[in-house]
Protein backbone atom coordinates (compact mmCIF):
# COMPACT_ATOMS: atom_id res chain seq x y z
CA UNK A 1 0.00 0.00 0.00
CA UNK A 2 1.51 3.52 -1.21
CA UNK A 3 0.91 6.31 0.82
CA UNK A 4 1.50 9.63 -0.43
CA UNK A 5 0.80 11.97 2.72
CA UNK A 6 1.27 15.35 4.76
CA UNK A 7 3.56 14.66 7.36
CA UNK A 8 2.12 13.35 10.77
CA UNK A 9 -0.33 14.67 12.58
CA UNK A 10 0.55 15.75 16.30
CA UNK A 11 -2.95 13.26 17.18
CA UNK A 12 -1.18 10.32 15.45
CA UNK A 13 2.42 10.78 16.30
CA UNK A 14 0.42 10.99 20.35
CA UNK A 15 -1.32 8.10 19.70
CA UNK A 16 2.28 6.12 18.73
CA UNK A 17 3.67 6.58 22.28
CA UNK A 18 6.96 5.79 22.93
CA UNK A 19 8.16 2.51 21.10
CA UNK A 20 10.00 -0.31 23.13
CA UNK A 21 8.84 0.82 26.33
CA UNK A 22 6.52 -2.63 26.90
CA UNK A 23 7.80 -3.37 30.55
CA UNK A 24 5.80 -0.13 31.27
CA UNK A 25 2.56 -0.73 29.36
CA UNK A 26 0.51 -3.69 28.38
CA UNK A 27 1.41 -5.43 25.66
CA UNK A 28 -2.44 -6.70 25.27
CA UNK A 29 -3.25 -2.72 25.70
CA UNK A 30 -0.32 -1.49 23.07
CA UNK A 31 -1.36 -3.88 20.72
CA UNK A 32 -5.16 -2.54 20.67
CA UNK A 33 -3.61 1.03 20.49
CA UNK A 34 -1.92 0.29 17.28
CA UNK A 35 -4.57 -1.91 15.68
CA UNK A 36 -6.83 1.06 16.53
CA UNK A 37 -4.44 3.47 14.71
CA UNK A 38 -3.99 1.16 11.56
CA UNK A 39 -7.82 1.42 11.16
CA UNK A 40 -8.23 5.12 11.62
CA UNK A 41 -5.24 5.87 9.47
CA UNK A 42 -5.67 3.41 6.39
CA UNK A 43 -9.87 4.94 6.38
CA UNK A 44 -7.85 8.59 6.45
CA UNK A 45 -6.42 7.39 3.43
CA UNK A 46 -9.23 5.81 1.80
CA UNK A 47 -11.02 9.00 1.80
CA UNK A 48 -8.07 10.81 0.34
CA UNK A 49 -6.95 12.24 3.19
CA UNK A 50 -3.47 10.38 4.48
CA UNK A 51 -2.94 11.75 8.21
CA UNK A 52 0.96 10.27 8.31
CA UNK A 53 3.85 9.85 6.01
CA UNK A 54 4.55 6.40 4.35
CA UNK A 55 7.20 6.17 7.00
CA UNK A 56 5.70 6.37 10.07
CA UNK A 57 2.64 4.38 8.72
CA UNK A 58 4.68 1.50 7.90
CA UNK A 59 6.46 1.92 11.21
CA UNK A 60 3.30 1.96 13.34
CA UNK A 61 2.32 -1.48 10.96
CA UNK A 62 5.83 -2.69 11.82
CA UNK A 63 5.53 -2.37 15.49
CA UNK A 64 2.19 -4.37 15.58
CA UNK A 65 3.01 -6.84 13.81
CA UNK A 66 5.88 -7.71 16.16
CA UNK A 67 4.08 -7.75 19.02
CA UNK A 68 1.16 -10.11 17.38
CA UNK A 69 4.45 -12.33 16.66
CA UNK A 70 6.28 -12.40 20.01
CA UNK A 71 1.93 -12.21 22.05
CA UNK A 72 -0.19 -14.59 19.43
CA UNK A 73 -2.54 -14.70 22.44
CA UNK A 74 -2.80 -11.51 22.48
CA UNK A 75 -4.19 -10.69 18.57
CA UNK A 76 -6.86 -8.31 18.04
CA UNK A 77 -10.03 -9.50 16.63
CA UNK A 78 -10.21 -8.44 13.81
CA UNK A 79 -6.54 -7.64 13.27
CA UNK A 80 -6.35 -5.02 10.68
CA UNK A 81 -3.12 -7.36 9.52
CA UNK A 82 -4.86 -9.61 7.86
CA UNK A 83 -8.10 -8.00 6.16
CA UNK A 84 -7.12 -6.41 2.75
CA UNK A 85 -7.33 -2.55 3.95
CA UNK A 86 -10.50 -2.07 3.02
CA UNK A 87 -11.91 1.31 5.25
CA UNK A 88 -15.15 0.95 7.62
CA UNK A 89 -16.49 3.78 5.20
CA UNK A 90 -16.78 1.22 2.85
CA UNK A 91 -20.69 1.51 0.90
CA UNK A 92 -21.56 4.34 3.44
CA UNK A 93 -24.24 6.66 2.19
CA UNK A 94 -22.99 9.89 0.33
CA UNK A 95 -25.01 12.13 -1.41
CA UNK A 96 -24.68 13.05 -4.91
CA UNK A 97 -23.58 16.57 -5.95
CA UNK A 98 -26.28 16.48 -8.90
CA UNK A 99 -29.13 14.25 -8.69
CA UNK A 100 -28.19 11.02 -11.15
CA UNK A 101 -31.31 11.25 -13.28
CA UNK A 102 -32.82 8.26 -15.76
CA UNK A 103 -33.04 9.27 -19.85
CA UNK A 104 -35.92 10.26 -21.88
CA UNK A 105 -36.69 6.62 -23.37
CA UNK A 106 -37.19 6.64 -27.31
CA UNK A 107 -38.07 4.13 -29.62
CA UNK A 108 -39.20 5.68 -32.74
CA UNK A 109 -37.23 7.94 -35.30
CA UNK A 110 -39.30 10.58 -35.25
CA UNK A 111 -38.27 10.66 -31.65
CA UNK A 112 -34.85 11.53 -32.41
CA UNK A 113 -35.36 14.10 -35.40
CA UNK A 114 -37.70 16.02 -32.48
CA UNK A 115 -34.82 15.64 -30.14
CA UNK A 116 -32.63 17.53 -33.04
CA UNK A 117 -35.46 19.81 -33.89
CA UNK A 118 -35.06 21.22 -30.14
CA UNK A 119 -31.37 21.99 -30.29
CA UNK A 120 -30.65 23.43 -34.03
CA UNK A 121 -27.20 23.39 -34.60
CA UNK A 122 -26.20 21.33 -32.01
CA UNK A 123 -24.16 18.96 -32.66
CA UNK A 124 -25.32 15.02 -30.77
CA UNK A 125 -23.09 12.55 -29.02
CA UNK A 126 -24.46 9.12 -29.79
CA UNK A 127 -22.85 6.28 -28.06
CA UNK A 128 -23.80 2.35 -26.50
CA UNK A 129 -25.81 2.59 -23.90
CA UNK A 130 -23.64 0.09 -21.36
CA UNK A 131 -25.09 -2.29 -19.63
CA UNK A 132 -23.34 -2.05 -15.42
CA UNK A 133 -23.12 0.07 -12.83
CA UNK A 134 -23.29 3.88 -12.97
CA UNK A 135 -20.45 5.58 -11.11
CA UNK A 136 -19.55 9.28 -10.02
CA UNK A 137 -15.98 9.33 -9.50
CA UNK A 138 -14.95 12.76 -7.69
CA UNK A 139 -11.30 14.89 -7.62
CA UNK A 140 -10.26 17.59 -5.92
CA UNK A 141 -6.92 19.49 -7.60
CA UNK A 142 -6.08 16.37 -9.60
CA UNK A 143 -6.83 13.76 -6.84
CA UNK A 144 -8.83 10.99 -6.82
CA UNK A 145 -11.30 11.84 -3.59
CA UNK A 146 -14.10 9.38 -3.62
CA UNK A 147 -15.97 7.10 -6.44
CA UNK A 148 -19.59 6.85 -5.51
CA UNK A 149 -22.72 4.24 -6.79
CA UNK A 150 -25.67 5.93 -8.64
CA UNK A 151 -27.69 4.29 -5.80
CA UNK A 152 -31.64 6.14 -6.15
CA UNK A 153 -30.24 8.89 -8.11
CA UNK A 154 -29.86 11.38 -4.90
CA UNK A 155 -28.15 9.18 -2.92
CA UNK A 156 -25.34 6.29 -3.54
CA UNK A 157 -22.67 4.01 -1.61
CA UNK A 158 -18.99 5.03 -1.38
CA UNK A 159 -17.24 2.20 -3.07
CA UNK A 160 -13.78 4.50 -3.50
CA UNK A 161 -11.54 1.56 -2.04
CA UNK A 162 -13.16 -1.54 -4.41
CA UNK A 163 -12.69 1.11 -7.50
CA UNK A 164 -9.04 1.98 -6.55
CA UNK A 165 -8.46 -1.81 -6.35
CA UNK A 166 -10.52 -3.21 -8.76
CA UNK A 167 -11.77 -1.02 -11.60
CA UNK A 168 -9.62 0.43 -14.82
CA UNK A 169 -9.91 4.11 -16.05
CA UNK A 170 -10.20 5.76 -13.26
CA UNK A 171 -6.43 7.13 -13.05
CA UNK A 172 -5.29 8.21 -9.40
CA UNK A 173 -4.36 11.67 -10.45
CA UNK A 174 -5.62 13.91 -13.33
CA UNK A 175 -4.35 17.45 -14.59
CA UNK A 176 -6.94 19.33 -13.68
CA UNK A 177 -7.87 22.24 -10.81
CA UNK A 178 -10.84 22.38 -8.72
CA UNK A 179 -13.55 19.77 -8.37
CA UNK A 180 -14.09 17.54 -11.10
CA UNK A 181 -16.73 14.83 -11.27
CA UNK A 182 -16.55 12.32 -13.97
CA UNK A 183 -19.77 9.55 -14.28
CA UNK A 184 -19.15 6.75 -16.24
CA UNK A 185 -20.61 3.11 -16.42
CA UNK A 186 -18.36 0.57 -14.66
CA UNK A 187 -17.91 -2.83 -16.64
CA UNK A 188 -16.73 -6.30 -16.43
CA UNK A 189 -15.57 -6.87 -20.33
CA UNK A 190 -16.93 -10.03 -22.06
CA UNK A 191 -13.64 -11.11 -22.31
CA UNK A 192 -12.75 -10.76 -18.78
CA UNK A 193 -15.85 -12.53 -17.92
CA UNK A 194 -15.17 -15.43 -19.90
CA UNK A 195 -11.62 -15.38 -18.78
CA UNK A 196 -12.81 -16.03 -14.67
CA UNK A 197 -15.54 -17.83 -15.77
CA UNK A 198 -12.44 -20.28 -17.06
CA UNK A 199 -10.46 -20.14 -14.25
CA UNK A 200 -13.50 -20.25 -11.40
CA UNK A 201 -15.50 -23.38 -13.12
CA UNK A 202 -16.76 -24.32 -9.93
CA UNK A 203 -18.07 -20.57 -8.88
CA UNK A 204 -19.08 -18.69 -12.30
CA UNK A 205 -20.54 -15.28 -12.55
CA UNK A 206 -23.95 -14.98 -13.72
CA UNK A 207 -23.52 -12.50 -16.50
CA UNK A 208 -21.36 -9.54 -16.78
CA UNK A 209 -24.10 -7.13 -15.75
CA UNK A 210 -24.45 -8.90 -12.39
CA UNK A 211 -20.63 -9.56 -11.98
CA UNK A 212 -20.19 -5.44 -12.38
CA UNK A 213 -22.81 -4.71 -10.26
CA UNK A 214 -22.05 -7.55 -7.71
CA UNK A 215 -18.36 -6.77 -7.39
CA UNK A 216 -18.63 -3.00 -6.37
CA UNK A 217 -21.51 -3.79 -3.75
CA UNK A 218 -19.44 -6.75 -2.02
CA UNK A 219 -19.36 -6.43 1.46
CA UNK A 220 -15.60 -8.19 1.98
CA UNK A 221 -13.28 -6.51 -0.54
CA UNK A 222 -11.53 -10.10 -0.19
CA UNK A 223 -14.15 -12.09 -2.22
CA UNK A 224 -13.95 -10.13 -5.28
CA UNK A 225 -10.14 -8.91 -5.12
CA UNK A 226 -9.34 -10.82 -8.65
CA UNK A 227 -12.03 -9.19 -10.56
CA UNK A 228 -11.68 -6.64 -13.08
CA UNK A 229 -14.24 -3.61 -14.34
CA UNK A 230 -13.77 -0.46 -16.33
CA UNK A 231 -15.24 2.28 -16.12
CA UNK A 232 -16.31 4.33 -19.45
CA UNK A 233 -17.03 7.81 -18.99
CA UNK A 234 -19.93 9.77 -20.37
CA UNK A 235 -20.47 12.78 -18.10
CA UNK A 236 -18.11 15.77 -17.22
CA UNK A 237 -18.91 18.45 -14.90
CA UNK A 238 -16.14 20.96 -13.90
CA UNK A 239 -15.88 23.85 -11.43
CA UNK A 240 -13.02 25.53 -13.32
CA UNK A 241 -13.43 27.00 -16.93
CA UNK A 242 -10.39 25.03 -18.64
CA UNK A 243 -11.37 21.95 -20.11
CA UNK A 244 -12.65 21.69 -23.99
CA UNK A 245 -16.42 22.51 -24.12
CA UNK A 246 -16.63 19.15 -26.67
CA UNK A 247 -17.35 15.99 -24.15
CA UNK A 248 -15.55 12.96 -26.24
CA UNK A 249 -12.34 15.48 -26.02
CA UNK A 250 -12.47 16.63 -22.26
CA UNK A 251 -12.49 13.22 -21.34
CA UNK A 252 -9.28 12.45 -23.68
CA UNK A 253 -7.67 15.60 -22.20
CA UNK A 254 -7.81 14.63 -19.21
CA UNK A 255 -6.49 10.69 -19.40
CA UNK A 256 -10.10 9.00 -19.23
CA UNK A 257 -11.61 5.92 -21.19
CA UNK A 258 -14.71 7.53 -22.98
CA UNK A 259 -17.70 5.80 -24.06
CA UNK A 260 -17.36 5.28 -28.09
CA UNK A 261 -19.25 8.26 -28.55
CA UNK A 262 -19.90 9.58 -32.64
CA UNK A 263 -20.61 13.16 -33.08
CA UNK A 264 -23.36 13.46 -35.46
CA UNK A 265 -25.13 17.14 -36.96
CA UNK A 266 -28.39 15.43 -38.04
CA UNK A 267 -31.20 13.31 -37.42
CA UNK A 268 -29.91 11.34 -40.13
CA UNK A 269 -26.65 10.65 -38.99
CA UNK A 270 -27.90 9.88 -35.83
CA UNK A 271 -30.15 6.95 -36.86
CA UNK A 272 -26.97 5.31 -39.32
CA UNK A 273 -24.98 5.93 -35.76
CA UNK A 274 -28.07 3.84 -33.51
CA UNK A 275 -27.90 1.08 -36.27
CA UNK A 276 -24.34 0.70 -36.51
CA UNK A 277 -24.37 0.37 -32.59
CA UNK A 278 -26.89 -2.24 -32.63
CA UNK A 279 -25.67 -4.02 -35.77
CA UNK A 280 -21.48 -4.47 -33.90
CA UNK A 281 -23.88 -5.66 -30.86
CA UNK A 282 -22.32 -9.04 -30.85
CA UNK A 283 -18.42 -7.79 -31.70
CA UNK A 284 -18.66 -5.70 -28.90
CA UNK A 285 -16.37 -6.79 -25.64
CA UNK A 286 -19.15 -5.56 -23.57
CA UNK A 287 -23.06 -5.52 -22.95
CA UNK A 288 -25.14 -2.49 -24.20
CA UNK A 289 -28.91 -1.99 -23.80
CA UNK A 290 -29.24 0.32 -27.03
CA UNK A 291 -28.21 4.03 -27.79
CA UNK A 292 -27.71 7.19 -26.34
CA UNK A 293 -27.99 10.43 -27.47
CA UNK A 294 -26.55 13.73 -25.97
CA UNK A 295 -25.53 17.10 -26.82
CA UNK A 296 -22.00 16.93 -27.22
CA UNK A 297 -21.01 20.34 -25.94
CA UNK A 298 -20.92 20.04 -22.41
CA UNK A 299 -21.91 23.83 -22.08
CA UNK A 300 -24.82 23.51 -24.15
CA UNK A 301 -25.37 19.99 -22.46
CA UNK A 302 -25.71 22.38 -18.98
CA UNK A 303 -27.78 25.03 -20.19
CA UNK A 304 -30.66 22.72 -21.44
CA UNK A 305 -31.08 21.65 -17.38
CA UNK A 306 -33.02 19.01 -16.68
CA UNK A 307 -36.67 17.85 -15.94
CA UNK A 308 -38.16 15.89 -12.59
CA UNK A 309 -36.11 12.52 -13.78
CA UNK A 310 -34.26 12.89 -16.72
CA UNK A 311 -32.07 15.75 -18.32
CA UNK A 312 -33.21 17.69 -21.44
CA UNK A 313 -29.85 17.09 -23.36
CA UNK A 314 -29.55 13.25 -23.27
CA UNK A 315 -32.34 10.62 -24.75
Amino acid sequence: MTRTGASAVQGCREMSGVRGSLSTVNAGERIQELADQVVALRDAYYRGSPLVADAEYDTIEDELRALIEANPELAPDPNPLEQVGAPTVLHAPVRHSRPMLSLEKATKPDQVAAFFDRFPGQPVAVMPKLDGLSLAVIYEDGKLQRAVTRGDGTTGDDVTFLVRALVDGVPERIDAAGTVEVRGEAVMLRSTFAAYNAAHPDKPLINPRGAAAGTLRAKDPATVAERRLQLFAFDLHTSADGAPADLDQALTTLGLAAADMKVCADAEQAQAAIAEIEESRNERDYDLDGAVLRLADRTAYAAAGTRSSSPRGAL
